[in-house]
């Protein structure tokens, strides 16, 4: 009767010990499950920073395009390129360095 109640003995703390396990199994797998959680919440965070840092690169890079065009457009249409060629072409011209009207397709008048 006692190795009876000896053995019932150990059947229940290998049962407790089992139930314990289960516990603490159990635990990790919900722990795992929230960490999970925070880093899909994560990477979800950090999809959308780089979806809006890709548009705002593309802004900038339309932007610096578009100052490009402008400044281009501006300095093509400004009295600048006509003031170029009338400073160099007197200069030049004093000092014997250009070709004559005819032989450029320009003239001053």
């Amino acid at each position: 009767m006692v190795a009876c109640l000896w053995i019932w003995g150990c059947i229940l703390a290998t049962l407790a010990h089992n139930l314990a396990t289960l516990t603490h199994i159990l635990a990790t797998s919900t722990h795992i499950l929230a960490t999970s959680a925070r880093i899909l919440a994560t990477l979800t965070h950090i999809l959308a920073t780089s979806q809006h840092i890709l548009a705002t690169s593309q802004h900038i890079l339309a932007t610096a395009t578009h100052i490009l065009a402008t400044s281009t457009h501006i300095l093509a249409t400004s009295y600048f390129p006509y003031y170029l060629h009338y400073k160099f072409t007197r200069r030049s011209k004093s000092l014997g360095y250009l070709e004559s009207p005819a032989e450029t397709g320009f003239s001053n008048a």
